[in-house]
C-alpha cells in the first residue's frame, strides 16, 4: 500500500509545484500588461488570462496567489477595457452608458468575489462577518493580508461607484472603507501606496466625507507613487475637485494629465494612457460637472 501511495504523493507534489510556478507567472504578468499602452492588445491578452485563471482555480480553489491574480486581473480588465467605452459616449446616451456600467460593475463584482475568497482561506466566513460588522471583522486581517485586502476593498468600492442604483452594491460602501482603512494600518506601502489613492476617492465621494482628509490622502498618494501621477490627477479631478466645486483645479490637473509624457514612466504606460483618455473626456464634458452662473 505504501509503494502504491508513493507515486500518487509524488504526482501531487509535482502538480503543486507546477501550479505554484504558474501562479508566479500570472503574478508577474501584470507588470508586462502595465508597461504596454496598446489597449487592444492588452485587452485580448487579459481576456485570455481571466478564463485561464478561473480554470486553474477550479483545480486549486484556495490558491491565494491565483486568487489575488484573479482579483487584480478582473479589476484591470474592467478599468482598461470596459470602462473606456464610456469615453466614446455623452450623457445623452443613457442606455448605452448604463450597459457599459453594468458590465464593468459585474466584472468588479467578480474580482471582489475572488478577493473575498482569498481572505477566507485562513478565516472561513469572513465575507459574511465583514459585511455585518465591518469595523470589528477587519481586525482579523494581518499584515500578510494587505495586498489581498487592498484589491478586495478597491473592487468593492469600484462596484459601488458604478452601481449606485443597486442597493446590494451600495450596502458595501462602508465595508469598502473599513477594509481600505485596515490596509493603511497594516501596510500602507503595499503596491506603492495605492491605498491612499483609493481612500482619497472613498473620502471625497462618500456621503458626509471630508474633502480636506481626501486631499491629505491624495497628496500622500502622489508622494508614494509619482510614476502614477496621471491616474492620481484624474482621480482627484473626478472626486475631490468636483466635491470642492473647484473648476480651476479640475481643469489644471486634467491638463497636466494630457501633457504628461508616457515614455517618462514606461512601466506604467497602460494606466496612465487610460487616465489621459479619461481626462480628455472629462474636459469635454466639464460643463456637466460645474454650475456656471454666466450660462444662465
Amino acid at each position: 500500500m505504501v509503494a502504491l501511495a508513493l507515486p500518487l504523493t509524488s504526482c501531487s507534489a509535482i502538480a503543486g509545484l507546477a501550479l505554484n510556478s504558474v501562479s508566479g507567472v500570472f503574478a508577474e504578468a501584470e507588470t508586462v500588461f502595465r508597461s504596454d499602452d496598446d489597449l487592444e492588445l492588452v485587452g485580448d491578452a487579459l481576456a485570455f488570462n481571466l478564463k485561464t485563471l478561473e480554470t486553474l482555480l477550479v483545480s486549486s480553489p484556495e490558491n491565494e496567489m491565483l486568487l489575488l491574480s484573479a482579483a487584480k486581473a478582473f479589476l484591470l480588465y474592467a478599468y482598461v477595457v470596459v470602462e473606456p467605452g464610456l469615453f466614446e459616449l455623452d450623457f445623452t446616451q443613457f442606455e448605452e452608458r448604463q450597459a457599459i456600467r453594468r458590465r464593468a460593475g459585474n466584472l468588479y463584482r467578480r474580482g471582489l468575489d475572488f478577493g473575498l475568497r482569498g481572505l477566507e482561506v485562513d478565516r472561513p466566513g469572513f465575507a459574511g462577518r465583514v459585511r455585518r460588522n465591518p469595523a470589528t471583522a477587519v481586525q482579523e486581517l494581518e499584515e500578510d493580508d494587505a495586498a489581498m485586502a487592498l484589491w478586495t476593498g478597491t473592487a468593492m468600492a469600484a462596484r459601488v461607484a458604478l452601481e449606485m442604483d443597486n442597493p446590494e452594491a451600495t450596502a458595501d460602501l462602508s465595508t469598502a472603507g473599513a477594509i481600505l482603512g485596515r490596509v493603511k494600518e497594516l501596510d500602507d506601502l503595499v503596491d506603492r501606496g495605492a491605498v491612499y489613492d483609493y481612500l482619497s476617492l472613498y473620502e471625497a465621494l462618500r456621503p458626509g466625507g471630508s474633502v480636506e482628509l481626501a486631499r491629505e490622502y491624495y497628496e500622500r498618494a502622489m508622494e508614494l507613487g509619482p510614476e502614477r501621477l496621471p491616474v492620481l490627477w484624474t482621480n482627484w479631478a473626478e472626486s475631490g475637485a468636483i466635491a470642492a466645486g473647484d473648476r480651476s483645479e479640475f481643469e489644471t490637473v486634467l491638463q497636466q494629465t494630457l501633457d504628461f509624457d508616457l515614455e517618462t514612466e514606461p512601466d506604467d504606460k497602460l494606466l496612465n494612457r487610460i487616465a489621459q483618455l479619461r481626462a480628455a473626456w472629462l474636459l469635454e464634458n466639464i460643463d456637466d460637472y460645474f454650475y456656471d452662473e454666466d450660462r444662465d
